[in-house]
């Protein structure tokens, strides 16, 4: 069963993403995320690619880690 909510890591997408943010050294990963949403601005951003932005922008936000 998959992961679902209105919270921006109650998704999969977002949840995948969160270990391969975990693990980074540098922010190249957040600014892919962020990238590939403003990239897709002028047509219409698909959820997981959304999804998968507002993590790596709440997890760059808690450097310590999100609570």
């Amino acid at each position: 069963m998959g992961a679902w909510g209105h919270g921006n890591f109650v998704n999969d997408d977002a949840l995948d993403s969160v270990i391969d943010l975990e693990k980074s050294t540098d922010t190249s990963l957040v600014v892919k995320a962020l990238d590939d949403v403003i990239e897709r601005a002028g047509d219409y951003p698909e959820a997981p690619e959304c999804s998968v932005a507002l993590a790596a922008a709440e997890v760059r936000s808690h450097p310590g880690g999100v609570r």
